[in-house]
């Protein structure tokens, strides 16, 4: 399989339906899962206000490149939590450069302040974020901003502004997430105020 044009907007709808406040449906997804987490592509900021360029590694320019990669990963990792593996949605950030223009007939939904467009897949697919080259086409440049399984079993929250990922799940997918020593992965709740760079 591979990413395509979402068929309709419909498999949004309960995002920009969802009451959560728009921070924290763009950095955890829509409320009702039984525990949280962050993937951190970065380690926090060690001070209030430190600039994200000063904490990054050189090779940080590349991000997209590397939060694609580890988004994949996260992804490999959730395939087995969910029912509907091969069926999958991944929303792109209309923000990124030349993206809004990348495909013509691309479903669109809207939440406060945000735009994404909308592609399906299957939950392997989401590896074409980690393989795409810099040539490659626009939507794959920068890791989606929000992946999410036809079950709803787990949610993926990716915002441009954050140097993590949010997820959403059951408490023992979770734990079990937690638990790994090959991705960055902690506890968290969304409706405490997370960790940013300036």
């Amino acid at each position: 399989m591979a990413v395509t044009i979402a068929e309709s907007s419909s498999p949004a709808d309960w995002i920009f339906e969802s009451d959560s406040p728009w921070t924290r449906l763009v950095t955890f997804g829509p409320g009702g899962f039984g525990a949280y987490a962050r993937l951190r592509f970065l380690p926090d900021p060690e001070f209030h206000g430190q600039m994200i360029r000063d904490a990054a590694p050189s090779d940080y320019r590349h991000r997209g490149e590397q939060e694609g990669r580890l988004m994949a990963e996260l992804c490999a990792v959730l395939a087995d939590a969910t029912s509907t593996p091969e069926r999958c949605y991944f929303a792109v950030w209309s923000g990124y450069h030349g993206v809004t223009q990348c495909i013509s007939g691309t479903r669109t939904f809207r939440v406060p302040n945000r735009q994404y467009q909308l592609y399906s897949g299957s939950v392997a697919d989401a590896q074409s974020w980690a393989d795409a080259p810099a040539t490659g086409p626009t939507i794959f440049l920068n890791p989606p901003a929000m992946v999410w399984p036809a079950d709803h079993a787990w949610f993926i929250a990716c915002d441009t502004d954050s140097h993590w990922a949010g997820i959403g799940a059951d408490v023992p997918v979770i734990a079990r997430l937690v638990e790994r020593a090959d991705l960055d992965i902690m506890n968290a709740s969304p409706w405490d105020t997370q960790p940013m760079y300036r």
